[in-house]
């Protein structure tokens, strides 16, 4: 199906040439039905040259063909391959197919006798920073008292994950040490899991770091570099989520900006190393989350770019975060300086579920919430699912 081609292009799974291709024959062969159906002849033998894809053999059922082509999508029963030679090719079409449609997840939570649910109705990360220098928010907890009531109003406000860090990620930070980073989140973690199950996130690209902060209760890890950490040539993130058995966030991120890059071919690219990675080191298929990556090594065009990209990533099968809450992408497009970035901010949450991402990683939690409460019934009705 060209439709599924096209769409496996935007992915990264269908090379621009033999998408050509797939489009060439589509177009001969709905020549070919359109012959048929004035004349009311039987199909002819052409429809094997047609079909026949390079360097391999025709395909022995081209009347069957013509009647999937004339519906008006395929589902997953059709799938039966037209070829026996096949299989593998079959095989992961379906699974393409049954990604695309996936609405839940569930995932295992590090130390807990419970899973975190994630599905296409999005749910809201709420940022809790610990550092003196984050772009909107550094220094606002100066005390782990005033953290641990900051992280607890979120959770009141509809936050189904609280995302603690302890150093600045953003373009010209300032690097601190493992030893400053975990003695910034550890006190506040553990306070925090005294007073309430709220699931808790550290972000951190240090594998140290999350090692604390996980025995100190935290739930997952939010990775920046998606468990591909230049600093990091052994993998040990991987390991360590192996070891814990906790969700990872995973983002995309790029060392440095290519202003010719080919967005969703890259986050699909990305993705799948990290995967592979994941897997390597032992890690479930099932605790990986998937972060688009806005404002991290992009341009701002691109980082519109990776944003509309969400609906294509879906082809991977794994829940999608958003992450554009107040980002200097929103100041450029808007003219508001990061205080004044809220409208802008829910305009990505409305396109995120819109999209069927799973979460969004936001400052102001309740704003959200009230976006999110008129989004999700606009998704489900785009699904075609009952409302109310």
């Amino acid at each position: 199906d060209r439709r599924l081609a096209a769409y496996g292009h935007r992915a990264g799974l269908v090379s621009g040439a033999r998408l050509a291709r797939i489009e060439e024959k589509y177009a001969a062969v709905e020549r070919e039905i359109r012959r048929l159906e004035h004349t009311g002849a039987a199909p002819s033998p052409r429809l094997d040259g047609l079909l026949e894809e390079k360097g391999g053999p025709p395909c022995p059922h081209g009347a069957r063909l013509i009647d999937l082509l004339r519906r008006p999508r395929l589902s997953y029963g059709d799938l039966t391959p037209f070829d026996p030679d096949r299989p593998a090719l079959a095989a992961e079409i379906e699974q393409a197919l049954l990604n695309i449609g996936r609405e839940e997840w569930q995932l295992p939570v590090s130390g807990q006798n419970r899973q975190m649910t994630l599905s296409t109705n999005t749910q809201i990360m709420g940022i809790l920073n610990l550092t003196p220098d984050s772009f909107s928010d550094g220094g606002s907890y100066a005390s782990v008292e005033q953290a641990v009531e900051r992280a607890l109003q979120m959770q009141s406000q509809g936050a189904y994950i609280i995302d603690v860090g302890g150093e600045s990620t953003r373009p010209g930070h300032q690097q601190i040490s493992e030893a400053e980073e975990i003695s910034r989140v550890e006190p506040v973690i553990r306070a925090l899991r005294a007073v309430s199950d709220v699931l808790i996130s550290i972000d951190t690209y240090k594998p140290a770091v999350a090692r604390a902060a996980l025995a100190s209760g935290a739930d997952m890890i939010n990775d920046i570099w998606g468990l591909q950490c230049p600093d990091d040539p052994e993998r040990r993130m991987a390991a360590l989520a192996a070891e814990f058995g906790c969700p990872v966030i995973a983002m995309h991120n790029r060392a440095e900006i290519a202003a010719d890059l080919d967005v969703p071919q890259e986050l699909a690219r990305f993705f799948r190393r990290s995967q592979q990675i994941a897997e390597q080191a032992g890690m479930q298929a099932e605790q990986l989350i998937f972060d688009i990556g806005f404002g991290f090594g992009k341009e701002p065009g691109q980082n519109m770019q990776a944003l509309a990209a969400a609906p294509a990533l879906r082809i991977l099968g794994r829940p999608l975060l958003v992450a554009a809450s107040r980002k200097s992408t929103l100041g450029l497009l808007t003219g508001r300086p990061v205080q004044e970035r809220q409208t802008a901010t829910d305009a990505t949450t409305a396109a995120a579920q819109l999209f069927g991402a799973a979460l969004v990683r936001v400052h102001d939690v309740a704003a959200t919430a009230d976006v999110l409460a008129v989004c999700r019934p606009l998704y489900q009705i785009n699904q075609n699912r009952e409302v109310i």
